[in-house]
């Protein structure tokens, strides 16, 4: 398992390092220019080359990189913003809270919505409950989340004024939308895979074995079908909740959630390629780290990987054929 583990942690290291060189190179390839964005139009060579230098813009493309992994690596440094001159980082702490916020609230939500309903749908199959849950769940995948969002704002905010249509003006109840809206799509393919995976589970041979010993309907869900079911779907919630990170960036900008997803618009159209490389680093490194987080957790409550381990260790344990002929 400790192999398994340390395998997995290791294959960030090349994944994170070319998201950064992927996104370093489309970072450069962007139209327009940040120098000529910061000193306007009103500019002289020698200021336009004097800038240039000053944010390293002038070296060539393999020696920016790697300065910047330098720094990233060594420094922790993510460089300073062309638009703010901070640094980096200390322009996004803030930022980084409401989106893991918005992000973590979300896939409460999609777990609180996303487990009866599957459950319900799969204990009673081909009911009216099931077409009607999984109408819904094709309905909500089937809409974009940001045109659930403009409706949201035009019925709510606007028609019925329950709610502030920004979050900035709102307080706590102008987060309630963005998470709502942004947890619809992970709602709809939760529910379905739980869906699936209950259905299963339900027709394996333990499941009436419970039932032949007595158990009733709810504890053989409860204590013997579900424990099962959730197994398959800790990766598609895993999945999800960076899914929900990832698209943090349209909730934000029709809310204006003041997170790193409105950052991030904001610093693509200025310019800011220090910016936009931290905020998307950041999230590809949040990203990695949960699916990891989620392969390990599944490794260690699922007894068939924990078997599968056990069985390859046994299996590089055994000696030779040579070696059992000559007695070692």
């Amino acid at each position: 398992m400790l192999r398994y583990v340390v395998s997995r942690i290791l294959i960030m290291i090349p994944t994170v390092l070319a998201v950064i060189i992927i996104v370093f190179a489309l970072s450069r390839m962007m139209p327009g220019d940040p120098v000529r964005t910061i000193l306007g139009s009103n500019y002289t060579e020698a200021q336009y080359k004097e800038m240039s230098e000053r944010m390293g813009l002038d070296k060539p493309y393999v020696v920016q990189l790697g300065n910047y992994l330098y720094n990233l690596v060594v420094k922790h440094d993510f460089g300073i913003s062309y638009t703010t001159s901070r640094p980096v980082l200390d322009d996004l702490r803030s930022r980084m809270k409401v989106t893991f916020l918005i992000g973590t609230l979300s896939c409460l939500l999609t777990s609180c919505i996303a487990i009866p309903l599957g459950i319900i749908s799969a204990v009673r199959q081909n009911s009216v409950m099931d077409y009607g849950v999984s109408f819904l769940s094709i309905l909500m995948a089937a809409l974009p989340n940001f045109w659930v969002a403009l409706m949201c704002i035009i019925l709510f905010c606007l028609r019925l004024g329950w709610l502030p249509a920004t979050a900035a003006l709102g307080g706590w109840r102008g987060y309630i939308l963005p998470v709502v809206c942004n947890g619809t799509l992970s709602i709809a393919v939760t529910t379905r895979q739980l869906r699936s995976s209950m259905l299963d589970v339900v027709s394996q041979d333990y499941e009436r074995t419970a039932r032949a010993k007595g158990l009733s309907e709810r504890q053989t869900i409860i204590n013997h079908a579900l424990k099962n079911a959730l197994l398959p779907i800790l990766p598609v919630l895993g999945t999800q909740f960076s899914m929900i990170i990832g698209g943090s960036v349209v909730i934000e900008n029709i809310f204006s959630v003041p997170g790193m997803g409105s950052k991030l618009v904001n610093s693509i159209n200025g310019r800011d390629y220090n910016t936009v490389l931290a905020i998307t680093i950041l999230i590809s490194v949040f990203s990695i780290v949960v699916l990891l987080l989620v392969d390990i957790v599944s490794a260690f409550i699922d007894p068939r990987v924990k078997a599968e381990f056990a069985s390859r260790g046994k299996k590089r344990r055994l000696p030779r054929t040579g070696e059992v002929a000559s007695g070692r």
